[in-house]
């Protein structure tokens, strides 16, 4: 149907999707989960020559987008998008069903219904121990669905009990009689120990465990085979890498900030900063962020993102701009979704957000994104920059890293390392 617009690397995800009943459709932004995921339906009900039932789970504030794609490709298609609870009934009038993970429970009786379950932006389910992954997982095993598409962007985030929840769910195909995986590994514990270095530390809490780096990589790939797709998008899109800017500002001058900085940099592996360190610290930077962002303005930029980690950073810079910030605090779709299209359509020139806005949001009406304070997880970063890096933007981008501290550039470092040992094993 598509033959003409799809591109090869969308062909080859398709292909494989068919040839695999359950998988990890890995794709970068911009490198089109949505279509690939859509087609491997279309294909699949062009074989059972009857209307197969999807249920697509997804975050709560990217269901409209999700219905709207829908619409957008395959027009008359039927849809119930259940934007709460109370919403949920019996279908029989329907093809997809479009819920968020909040609903899990309540929407049990739908995986009875569903032929084929697509979760996107899956790494946002948690480990195995979250309640609602717990659920999911139960579902999908008890309910013995045929096809099940597990579609992120950031499938390792940076947490290795996240990664095996999404390995484990795929070895719960029909076509695994007996996994070898899941009797090797019944546990996230078992899987960390065996494919990652181990360290031991200790807090005022007592001794602490986590798990670093990654080893047995091709024994790794081989469980990965026949339930992983994913591609380099650098290589696919052929889209600039775009020009990363280090703006040192002055230095910091809270002292509580800077020593928990410091223990950070120079203590043993296992030392965090305290998440009201990190807070404090953005919060410190935002004036810088907003003097450096009218600058931008100023000197010829049209329209600019901006990030936080942090709500009260992100509020404190959009009040600026006299705009409102996509955070989590803004629970209502529409508004975010108002908020997008005043920036990408309107007179809005610029938009402030935190990790919330770092998925599945196109702002390339920017080629400008202004990092306040980084993300702590390596793939919200990635997940970040590839707002303004997509196969539409037509100019370069420009990353601009506000540092108040040298120890702002080691935290970037460490992103960085950890993006290169999960690219070790996934690309």
């Amino acid at each position: 149907m598509f033959d003409d617009i799809l591109m090869p690397h969308q062909k080859e995800t398709i292909e494989y999707g068919l040839k695999n009943p359950y998988f990890i459709m890995a794709l970068p932004p911009g490198l089109g989960k949505g279509i690939c995921s859509f087609e491997i339906v279309r294909n699949l009900t062009i074989r059972a020559k009857r209307e197969l039932n999807v249920l697509f789970i997804c975050p709560a504030s990217v269901k409209l987008n999700i219905r709207d794609e829908i619409i957008k490709w395959y027009p008359n298609t039927k849809i119930s998008c259940f934007m709460n609870k109370k919403e949920l009934y019996p279908l029989w009038d329907t093809e997809y069903a479009i819920i968020n993970y909040e609903m899990l429970k309540e929407a049990e009786y739908l995986f009875k219904w569903a032929d084929i379950v697509i979760c996107d932006e899956v790494h946002l389910a948690k480990n195995v121990e979250a309640k609602r992954t717990n659920l999911l997982h139960q579902f999908i095993f008890e309910y013995e669905i045929k096809r099940v598409m597990l579609l992120t962007g950031t499938p390792m985030a940076n947490n290795v009990a996240d990664f095996y929840s999404l390995i484990a769910i795929c070895y719960y195909s029909p076509r695994f009689n007996d996994p070898e995986f899941l009797k090797k590994f019944p546990t996230y514990i078992d899987f960390a120990e065996h494919f990652c270095n181990r360290v031991e530390f200790y807090s005022d809490y007592g001794m602490k465990v986590k798990y670093e780096g990654v080893k047995n990589v091709k024994e790794l790939k081989s469980y990965l085979k026949d339930i992983y797709i994913s591609f380099d998008a650098d290589k696919v899109l052929k889209i600039e890498k775009g020009i990363t800017k280090h703006i040192q500002v002055k230095e910091l001058d809270n002292v509580k900030i800077l020593e928990d900085f410091q223990k950070f940099v120079t203590s043993d592996v296992g030392q965090t900063i305290s998440s009201k360190a990190k807070k404090e610290a953005a919060l410190a930077m935002a004036d810088a962020t907003i003097e450096y962002v009218n600058l931008l303005l100023k000197t010829g930029v049209d329209k600019v993102v901006v990030f936080s980690d942090h709500i009260d950073a992100a509020v404190k810079i959009s009040q600026a701009f006299n705009t409102k910030a996509m955070t989590s605090l803004m629970t209502n779709n529409q508004d975010r979704r108002d908020l997008v299209k005043e920036f990408q359509e309107g007179e809005q020139r610029v938009i402030v957000g935190t990790s919330v806005m770092g998925t599945s949001w196109t702002l390339t009406r920017s080629n400008n994104l202004v990092v306040n304070d980084f993300p702590w997880r390596p793939g919200d970063l990635d997940q970040l920059l590839r707002r303004i890096r997509r196969v539409c933007q037509k100019r370069t981008p420009f990353y601009h890293f506000m540092h108040g501290s040298f120890q702002s550039k080691y935290i970037l470092n460490l992103l960085e390392e950890k993006m290169e040992a999960i690219n070790k094993v996934l690309n």
